[in-house]
This record gives structure tokens, C-alpha cells and sequence, in this order.
């Protein structure tokens, strides 16, 4: 049976279709929408991949410092789609790597007025050295992955490129305090597609080596060609203490490099020394090797022999970066006397070439000059520059004996201006001041001559040896060795001739680190914002003297910066014409322990080594001695180093202000320095009349501000006598008053300017004066106008002979401050504020303080910038009395003042009392703060 109209076939046939409808459009959404993203992320992963294989490769090529081997490193170019079985993929993504600037000469860093000592001088002479250089670039070809950066390695450093913007992926290793560590690329590179490569990077001139350089008369300056702008180079470097970032600007000839390329001056800090490290590493094909640039000697100039004798002398060729070069011929001559013998005169693997100097009996007396050079040395030999090396050996006449009578004198500090230091071999060898006699014949030094020497006063000094024999130049010495001060006769006499001089010997400062902590030894920590240690510890019977050092322990941190034992009260050494000074320094046998640090052991590291440097005339540090890390063996330690240093007639040195402190300038460091038995002895040359030395006058005086009507305290305690004693100290105050006694006391009625002048006598009779100049300012009546600390609670246990009242607030303190009593006058001197885990909370309080507007003013420092302190007015109950008000001390350091508000004079007004909280407001970070002062003043 059939009906009529029966269309129900036909509404499958069009539910088919829609679902076919359904499905395509799914299919095209999918396409459109979903596989983007996919591989959008796939791009995102392989960027982000790629950029750590060129960090990789960044440090591949630094690790070729110092001869290494570079690694190679694979760098994945492109990446793949994951496989579709119905959408489709678009092509795989690709990436080019290539070095850029490599081949072009306006692509350099260029170091310009750096000098150096000896024949490298010859080279580093202050002129524009230029090297060329160039970087790698990374370029990404994403299909899905808009804007990607561009990945640049220059100048070692590794950054994102985002247009106008950067990112940097690696630190700076340019610059970092004292070093500078040029690595230049050379060579061409070029790969791209989807596919991997990989990099090789080649040392062509490597070594350890580091030359110290300095500025000729002006900053060392680095010009170097860069995509960055000096915005940025400012931002890498702000945390570099020697670099001068202010002025980093773009250089005069920036418009002569290629684009996209520009030329940055980066100034270094003048009168510091630096030691230059370079290294020149190639990558692909075209790589250009160094030749032989300059000689220095190493061994043998400035020798002195005997006729007959015979002396090595050692040379290194060098390239332009100053690394050692093989296989080169060096040819030498004797522009005197003698004959040279070719030990090995073909340069080895340390660019090292050695040869003999021979004499006879019949040589000539008197320096003769060796002519070394990379040419011959016979034709146009030329001294000053660096292919020639001029070295000189001094030939003595032997002593033959008899009866004849020679000449003899002292040639006693100062030798010349300068510093001299030596290692002694064990604590036996007398800790004194070498002094040196020279014997001559006719005006001709004479060799293995006896010298005896005696002094006049024993209780003085000793002499040890008392008799010695004169080297091939004709110089014998021997150690004088004080016992106390004073002044005595010293003698040298050979074949029946003396030399004497009279000498006066004053122990300026001597410290065995035995009172428990380095404030009450009179010296303070610094750790320049990073972590590491340092104080005073019990060794026991280990120590040098007694059973206390001074040390300095590092931390292992990456963070660069110097750590520092320091005095803190300054010692007059102007009347001395030579400063002797002997220590002791350990190295401890506990914990963890570094590489060695000499030069060429390991993965030394020079910097780290304990540096010994005395205050300059210009506020500045400067190094006299230099310990070096001998062994990572904890076998082989602890180990002592006895060191002796001369400081002659140093014309830099702040002598009304004399200074020494120990420094280790390198945060990687975990080894620790222990310093034990400083001596310091000053020395100065008298006429022989008279062994009467005249006394020195000096004194201080508090407070050191004073205002009309005020009582000002004088102390001539600084005043000495190097060989009797002081019988009177006679004062004149300036405004008509006079005093007498070490000690006295003075009232000023009137504001002003007045000269204040200390007379001071011997036992017999010798005067000394000392004048100085100070201001009376406008009092109030004689009321309380300056008021200082005089109590405070850090939370350690009350000790009435140590610490002060417990109940100040805070209630509960946390942190320690030692050295109180510097808070208590602005002298310089400071008061540090200790933190225990991080945390600081400490109560002082200042008492009898008039009424009125009042103002809190504070000198402070802190190694850390980026930690910040809070000082918190409260009553004594320790509740802030005015909750708007904190006093933030944000800076690095400063002479920080802040008018207290109505709430807080108001209460200071009722109780003539004021309390105040130093409080941490970042307890994640550790640091110490450090005050010279903290006064209330009364408006």
C-alpha cells in the first residue's frame, strides 16, 4: 500500500548534510584557530630553549680563558611541528645564527691612557690600543610567534633585543672592581634553517696572565662598540665601584661604526691600579692568528754578580694581548763586557726563552747592559719600544784579602722613596728593620768583605746578625730589633772603618688582638654589603701572641666588593723618616678552602689574597704588601706567613693621619685570614750631637663644637716623648686664659675664633707646641644646646662595668652595639650596630636636654643600599609618640637631620629626656649599621 506525498527519505538526506556542514566547519575552526596556538607555544618553548643553549655558548666562550678548551655547544636553529593526521602544518620554523662585526676594523674596544710598569711599558704607554671584536647574533623566523627578541652576545654580555628595548640574560664580566676582562671574537660564522649546529669556540690567544695597568695622569677609558645604548651600559654597570658611570656617553667617533652598531666611552675611576686579563677565541672559519708583539724580561735584570760568575736571565714573548707566544726566535748581545751563552733561545709553550751571561776574572767592573730583541739586537736596537728588551747585570770585583782598609757606610732608610716588602722564613728571624752597609775601595763596591756591626744602647735596640759578609755589589744587613723606645748609636765597621748615625725608634702602634672584640682593640669590620666575617677569636695556644687573632672569613657569595679589618683612630707618623711594620697572618685549618692564589695555580684567583694598605694623602688606600694563598690542603694548614714591610719617605701617605688596614677584595673567597701581632715602628735619622729626642706636642677636645658659655674639655693625652718623659703642659686658650696640667678645663664667654696652643717639655728642656683653630658658636645661656647618647638596651645581659640600662626600650631588643662611647662625640671614630639573624632593634637615650624646637641629626654609613633603618621617637615606655613620623636612613651613608615634630619636642620638653628605636625595615637582608654620631640639638 502506497501513500501519497511521503517525503521521509528526504529529511535524512538533509540531516546528512548539515552534519557534513557541522564537521567542516569544525574542521576550519581547528585550522584557524586551535593549530596556531599549538604552534604558537611550540615556538614559544624553542625560543626559550635557544636562549639557554646561547647562554651556554656565551659561557663556552669565557670558559676559554686561561687556555681551556672551548666546548662546542649545540644550537637548535628551528624546531618541529607536532605531526596532524587531518589539520595541516605550515612550514617548520627556522632561526639564523651568525657573528656580526667580526670582520670589520670600526667594530673594536679600544683602551685608551693605560700604562704599565717595566718593558711592558714599552707597550702599554698610555696610547689607544684598539682590538677588534664583534658578537653573535640570533634571528628567529617564527611562523605564529610575533615580535620575538633577537638574542646578542657582545662585549660578555648576553641580552634579548626588543627593538629599542633590552633584557639582559647574563651579567657583565667586563668590568668587575679592579679587573678587566676583555674577551674579543674573531672569525665568521653563518648558519640557518630548521635544523641544529654547533659552535666551537677556538682560543688563539689565551694564559692566565694579568698585567697591572694604571691611568697616565688620567682615567683608564674603554670605548667600545655596542648595540646598546649608554642608558643601558650605565644600568649594567651602576653596581661597579671603579667605573664612572656618570660619564659613559657615546664617543666622538660613534658615527664611523656600522649600523646598527654605536661607540660607548666607559670611564674608569682614576689613581686605582687594575690588572688586565684578555683573551681573543674564534668561531668558524677565517680566524686570524696572533703574532709576536713585545718582549719582557722575567729574571735577571738588575742582577749583581761577582767576576766569574755567571747569571741566567729569562724573557716572554708576548702577543698584543699580552698572552705568551710559541716558537719565536729571540737574539741577544752584550753591549759590554762578557758573553752570552743560548740557554734556550726559541720561546716554549709559556713563551719563555732563556740565556746565560758569563764572566771571568778579567770582566769589567760595572753594569753592563744585554740586548735582547724579536729583530737583531745589532741593528737599530731601540730600548723603548717593545721588540727590545734592555736588561742590566751588575759586575762586582771580588775580594781578594789583606790588609787594606776599605770604606764603609750605612746606607741606611730611607734607601729611596718607595715600599719594600719580603716574606720572613719563620717566626725565629727577627722581626726588625733591615739596615744595610755598603763597603767600597776607591769608590769600587767590594764583595765577601766582613762587616761587624754594634749599637750604644741595648735596652734600645739589638742587632741581629752582629757580623755578616757583603754579597758581589758589595751590600751586607743586617735586622735591628727594637726593645723599647728611644734613641741609640748604630755602628758598622769593616777592615778597621765605621760608619755610626744616630737613630730614634718610636712604636707608633702595636696590637696582639687580645681584648675580645675589634672595637675594643680599636678596629672595625667593613663587609661592603655581602656576606662573610669578621672579628676577633680565641685559637688558643695557635695564635702568634696569646691566644687571640683578628680575621677575616669569607663566604663563598658571589656579590664583589672588599672586606675589611680597619683602625679607627688615626697615629701621627710625621716625624718619622721610615715606618717598619711586621704581622703575622694565618691561614686557617678549618672549614672550607679555596684554590691557591698565586698566579698560574689552578683556577687562582689573585684578587682574593690579603692586601696590607696604608691611608694616602688623598683619602684613597694604598697597597704596600700582598699575601698570597698557598695550598687548599687541610693537611698542609693552618700555615703562618711572617711579613715585614718599609714604608721610606712616602710622599702620598696621610701622616697626621696614618692609617693601615687589611683588605681581601674578592666575595668568592671561603677561606678565612687570621692577623696576629701588628707592629709598627717608626724610625727617624738625628744628627749625631745630640741624643736628646724632642717630645711631640698634640690634644683633643670636647665636645668638638663648642658654643659660648660651654665647658670644653682638653686632653693632650696624644702627646709623647720618644726617649724621656713630658714634665709640663703649658695652654694658652686664645681668648687671654691660660692652664696647665694634661688635662684642663676652659669656658668660652664670647663666640668666635680663637687659637688654641698646647706647649709641652721634656726632662731636659726640649719644647714642643701644637696650635689649633677653633670656632665658638652663639650659646643659648648657657642651657643645653648639643646632648649625645649616654645609655642604651641591646638586650645583653646588664654588666654595670660594660653595659648600660636595661630599661630603655625597646622591650625587647634584638642586635648588639658595641663601641658605645663613639656615639658621644662626632670625631670620626664609629659605632656599630650589630645584627643578630638579620633583625635589629635597639634603644638609646639621651638625657637633660633643654626645651624647644628640637632637631635629630645622625652620621651614619651602611654597606648595603638597598637595606633601609628606621628611627622611631618614643616615650619611656617605648610607645611612639608621634605614629606619622619615622625617620627612614635610606642612603649607602650620610650626615642624616630631621626636625622632630610638635608631639615629640613637647615631650622631650617635660622629661628633658629622649628615646629612640633603630629598627631594620627589611629583615630578609643581612647588614650592619655603622654611627659616628647621634645628637639632639635644640633649635
Amino acid at each position: 500500500m502506497a501513500f501519497r506525498e511521503d517525503d521521509r527519505g528526504q529529511a535524512i538526506q538533509i540531516g546528512a548534510v548539515l552534519l557534513f556542514a557541522v564537521l567542516v566547519i569544525a574542521f576550519s575552526l581547528h585550522q584557524a584557530f586551535v593549530v596556531p596556538n599549538q604552534n604558537k607555544t611550540v615556538e614559544i618553548n624553542h625560543n626559550a630553549e635557544v636562549q639557554s643553549q646561547l647562554q651556554e655558548l656565551r659561557n663556552a666562550v669565557h670558559s676559554v680563558v686561561g687556555g681551556t678548551p672551548g666546548s662546542g655547544v649545540s644550537i637548535g636553529l628551528g624546531t618541529a611541528y607536532p605531526s596532524r593526521l587531518v589539520a595541516l602544518n605550515p612550514p617548520p620554523p627556522s632561526g639564523q645564527l651568525r657573528t656580526v662585526g667580526t670582520t670589520s676594523a670600526q667594530v673594536n674596544v679600544t683602551i685608551i691612557n693605560a700604562t704599565a710598569d717595566g718593558e711592558t711599558g714599552d707597550v702599554w704607554n698610555g696610547s689607544a690600543r684598539r682590538y677588534n671584536t664583534g658578537g653573535l647574533l640570533y634571528v628567529p623566523n617564527y611562523n605564529e610567534y610575533n615580535a620575538p627578541p633577537r638574542t646578542i652576545y657582545e662585549n660578555s654580555l648576553l641580552y634579548n633585543s626588543f627593538g629599542e628595548e633590552s633584557l639582559a640574560l647574563t651579567d657583565q664580566s667586563l668590568i668587575s672592581g679592579d679587573r678587566l676582562s676583555i674577551v674579543t671574537l674573531n672569525g665568521s660564522f653563518d648558519r640557518a634553517g630548521t635544523h641544529s649546529t654547533t659552535v666551537d669556540p677556538e682560543g688563539i690567544s689565551t694564559s692566565e696572565r694579568t698585567i697591572a695597568i694604571e691611568g697616565d695622569g688620567g682615567p683608564i677609558t674603554l670605548n667600545i662598540t655596542t648595540r646598546l645604548s649608554p642608558d643601558r651600559w650605565r644600568t649594567l654597570l651602576s653596581d661597579e665601584p671603579n667605573v664612572v658611570t656618570a660619564d659613559i656617553r657615546s664617543a666622538p667617533d660613534t658615527g664611523a661604526v656600522p649600523a646598527p652598531f654605536r661607540r660607548v666611552v666607559i670611564p674608569l675611576r682614576s689613581g686605582e691600579d687594575y690588572t688586565l686579563r684578555m683573551t681573543k677565541v674564534g668561531v668558524g672559519t677565517g680566524t686570524t692568528e696572533e703574532e709576536a708583539e713585545y718582549l719582557t724580561d722575567i729574571d735577571g735584570d738588575g742582577s749583581q754578580i761577582v767576576q766569574g760568575q755567571r747569571q741566567r736571565v729569562v724573557l716572554e714573548v708576548r702577543d698584543a694581548y699580552n698572552n705568551p707566544e710559541t716558537g719565536v726566535r729571540v737574539n741577544g748581545t752584550v753591549a759590554g763586557s762578557g758573553f752570552l751563552e743560548r740557554t734556550k733561545d726559541i720561546s716554549d709553550d709559556d713563551g719563555r726563552v732563556a740565556f746565560t751571561y758569563v764572566t771571568t776574572d778579567a770582566t769589567a767592573t760595572g753594569t753592563n747592559e744585554l740586548q735582547f730583541s724579536l729583530a737583531d739586537p745589532t741593528s737599530n736596537f731601540d730600548r723603548e719600544t717593545g721588540p727590545d728588551v734592555s736588561v742590566n747585570v751588575t759586575v762586582s770585583k771580588r775580594n781578594e784579602g789583606g790588609d787594606q782598609a776599605f770604606d764603609v757606610a750605612w746606607e741606611q732608610p730611607p734607601f729611596q722613596a718607595g715600599v719594600t716588602s719580603e716574606s720572613l722564613s719563620s717566626a725565629d728571624t727577627p722581626r726588625g728593620v733591615p739596615f744595610t752597609a755598603l763597603v767600597t775601595d776607591d769608590n769600587r763596591t767590594v764583595a765577601l768583605a766582613t762587616v761587624d756591626y754594634a749599637i750604644s744602647n741595648a735596652s734600645i735596640v739589638t742587632v741581629v746578625p752582629t757580623e755578616g759578609e757583603t754579597n758581589a755589589t758589595g751590600y751586607n744587613s743586617t735586622d735591628v730589633v727594637r726593645q723599647q723606645d728611644g734613641r741609640t748609636r748604630v755602628y758598622a765597621t769593616s777592615s778597621g772603618v765605621t760608619d755610626s748615625l744616630n737613630y730614634t725608634f718610636d712604636r707608633v702602634l702595636y696590637d696582639e688582638f687580645e681584648q675580645g672584640t675589634l672595637p675594643a682593640n680599636g678596629w672595625i669590620y667593613r663587609g661592603n654589603g655581602h656576606g662573610g666575617d669578621g672579628g676577633v677569636r680565641d685559637i688558643g695556644s695557635g695564635a702568634d701572641s696569646g691566644n687571640q687573632v683578628a680575621y677575616i672569613n669569607g663566604d663563598g657569595g658571589t656579590i664583589s666588593g672588599d672586606r675589611s679589618l680597619r683602625m679607627t683612630y688615626p697615629i701621627d707618623t710625621t716625624e718619622q723618616d721610615t715606618l717598619s711594620i711586621t704581622y703575622v697572618v694565618r691561614e686557617d685549618n678549618t672549614g672550607s678552602y679555596d684554590d691557591p692564589e698565586v698566579p698560574g695555580a689552578g683556577n687562582a684567583a689573585p684578587s682574593e689574597n690579603l692586601k696590607l694598605q696604608y691611608r694616602s694623602s688623598g683619602g684613597g688606600w694604598v697597597t704596600v704588601d700582598t699575601v698570597s694563598s698557598k695550598t687548599d690542603d687541610p693537611a698542609d694548614l693552618p700555615r703562618s706567613y711572617y711579613r715585614r714591610v718599609q714604608i721610606q719617605n712616602i710622599d702620598n701617605a696621610s701622616h697626621q693621619n696614618f692609617e693601615v688596614r687589611f683588605v681581601q677584595g674578592e666575595t668568592t673567597a671561603v677561606d678565612e685570614w687570621q692577623i696576629d701581632t701588628l707592629d709598627i715602628v717608626g724610625i727617624s735619622r738625628n744628627p749625631i750631637t745630640d741624643l736628646n729626642g724632642d717630645p711631640f706636642a698634640n690634644f683633643t677636645l670636647s665636645p668638638q663644637n663648642p658654643s659660648a658659655g660651654e665647658t670644653v674639655a682638653f686632653d693632650a693625652a696624644r702627646s709623647d716623648d720618644p726617649d724621656d718623659s713630658i714634665t709640663s703642659y703649658d695652654w694658652d686658650f686664645g681668648d687671654g686664659g691660660t692652664g696647665s696640667g694634661r688635662t684642663v678645663n676652659h669656658v668660652y664667654d664670647s663666640p668666635g675664633d680663637y687659637t688654641v696652643t698646647l706647649s709641652v717639655t721634656d726632662e731636659f728642656g726640649s719644647i714642643a707646641t701644637k696650635s689649633r683653630d677653633i670656632t665658638i658658636t652663639e650659646g643659648d645661656g648657657g642651657g643645653q644646646t648639643v646632648a649625645f647618647p649616654d645609655a642604651f638596651n641591646d638586650g645583653v645581659a646588664p654588666n654595670p662595668a660594660t653595659d648600660e640600662n636595661e630599661s630603655i626600650p625597646p622591650s625587647a631588643p634584638v642586635g648588639e652595639l658595641r663601641a658605645f662611647t663613639r656615639l658621644q662625640q662626632q670625631d670620626g671614630l664609629e659605632a656599630p650596630f650589630y645584627e643578630t639573624g638579620n633583625e635589629l632593634s635597639i634603644g638609646v637615650v639621651t638625657r637633660n636636654i633643654s626645651a624647644g624646637d628640637h632637631t635629630l641629626s645622625m652620621n651614619y654609613s651602611k654597606a648595603n643600599n638597598g637595606e633601609d633603618f628606621t628611627v622611631v621617637v618614643v616615650d619611656e615606655a617605648g610607645n611612639e609618640l608621634d605614629s606619622a613620623t619615622d625617620y627612614t636612613l635610606s642612603a649607602k651613608s650620610g650626615s642624616a637631620t630631621f626636625p622632630l615634630s610638635t608631639a615629640e619636642s613637647d615631650y622631650i620638653d617635660q622629661t628633658g629626656n629622649a628615646y629612640f628605636v633603630i629598627n631594620d625595615n627589611n629583615p630578609n637582608k643581612g647588614n650592619t649599621l655603622y654611627f659616628d654620631d647621634i645628637t639632639i640639638k635644640v633649635n
